[in-house]
């Protein structure tokens, strides 16, 4: 926070963050899941592999003590066993949903053309029902109706489009703006200046 506030005077600012594209997050997010699977899944197998012991001594050991402490130790290793397995079971579970959203994306499904080629034919037709001679009013009336509405989600999506594209056309000069800022940052020459004018 004001971090501006403890940069000294005529020293350049940090280079601005590039933003990556959600598709290259959601891919290192879900890899970073599948290492903290890795790691619960390692830890989990050495909580199996002492719980033997742990119930053994709990069950045979005749010294009080002795059989209290391996009772608390089973009772800990059976607890985190449990508690594991479901974070290991909902971890699986995101990572899925992540890595079926990046895959979605990857492939163009919400690409702001998908569906287009229906939506031009749907159009065509709902277009040439109300040019056709109509059956009755109710008949015509209820197309009308349906072209009104058909009408009032194509000028929706026609918006929603045309915003992200404003947004891709901010995302991609604030992108350019950031590289050749980081172009214009003076480049080391290999060797240290000496002129020091704190000595």
């Amino acid at each position: 926070m004001f971090r501006w506030l403890s940069r000294k005077k005529g020293q350049p600012a940090e280079p601005q963050r590039i933003a990556l594209p959600i598709e290259d997050d959601l891919s290192d997010l879900a890899a970073r899941m599948l290492a903290f699977v890795a790691e619960l899944e390692h830890v989990h197998e050495s909580a199996q592999a002492a719980l033997p012991y742990a119930v053994e001594e709990a069950d045979k050991s005749r010294h009080v003590d002795r059989k209290a402490r391996f009772v608390s130790y089973r009772d800990v290793l059976h607890s985190s066993i449990l508690q594991l397995c479901g974070s290991i079971e909902r971890l699986r579970s995101a990572h899925e949903l992540c890595a079926g959203l990046e895959q979605a994306l990857r492939s163009g499904h919400f690409d702001s053309t998908t569906g287009q080629t229906e939506i031009i034919a749907i159009r065509r037709v709902i277009q040439s029902l109300e040019r056709e001679e109509s059956i009755d009013e109710i008949w015509l009336r209820g197309v009308r109706s349906i072209k009104k509405e058909f009408d009032g989600v194509l000028r929706e999506r026609d918006r929603e489009n045309a915003k992200q594209k404003r947004k891709r056309l901010g995302f991609k000069t604030e992108w350019e703006t950031a590289k050749a800022a980081k172009e214009r940052m003076p480049k080391g020459t290999g060797h240290r200046d000496s002129w020091n004018p704190y000595e």
